[in-house]
C-alpha cells in the first residue's frame, strides 16, 4: 500500500513523524 502511504505523507506532510510512523505501521502490516 504505497499510494497510501504517499498519501498520507502528503496530507500530514507538517507532520513528518507522525507520517513515517503511519508508513512504518502500514509497511509492517
Amino acid at each position: 500500500m504505497n499510494n497510501l502511504c504517499v498519501l498520507i505523507i502528503f496530507i500530514i506532510k507538517t507532520h513528518s513523524y507522525i507520517s513515517i510512523h503511519v508508513c512504518s505501521l502500514t509497511l509492517a502490516t
